[in-house]
């Protein structure tokens, strides 16, 4: 069983910061068979990242309709990613171009889980927004009991 975590971000783009910030914290976690990485979010160094582990968790700012600090959950072997969510991205080939890229060339993992987290602000700074920092902290332990899930359910 092999557990990947990415967090994915901009560290200078206020909310955008927040999948680098949930990293940092769950690598403090001590969280056995995980490794936790940090990305941009460049499309090619995701598949790259994912490629040899069997289950991935990627987190990210997200940009939609919803409420700030609103969680999304994307289960991709059941849920399609929806393009209009990652508007934030400064890449052309991002997140969901990678996994679109990654089923054709049957590179996805067994199971891959998306998390974002709604933003407001997106310019340049190095502070959340008070609703993203609240569910940065709720997203920190539900990313715990998924980690303990995936690994009860495949040992």
């Amino acid at each position: 069983m092999s557990i990947l975590v990415i967090g994915i971000g901009n560290q200078f783009r206020s909310d955008d910061a927040v999948g680098l910030e949930i990293a940092d914290s769950l690598s403090t976690c001590e969280l056995e068979e995980v490794t936790i990485q940090r990305s941009s979010g460049e499309g090619i160094a995701l598949i790259n990242l994912w490629e040899d582990f069997d289950h991935v968790i990627l987190i990210d700012a997200v940009n939609s309709d919803r409420e700030v600090g609103a969680i999304h959950q994307i289960d991709l072997s059941k849920d399609k990613l929806e393009s209009d969510l990652f508007q934030t991205s400064s890449h052309l080939f991002a997140l969901p171009e990678a996994v679109k890229l990654a089923k054709t060339l049957h590179k996805l993992p067994k199971t891959m889980q998306v998390y974002g987290i709604e933003g407001e602000n997106f310019d340049y700074g190095t502070e959340l927004s008070p609703e993203v920092e609240h569910a940065k902290i709720e997203l920190i332990e539900l990313l715990k009991a998924d980690i303990n899930n995936i690994k009860t359910y495949t040992s």
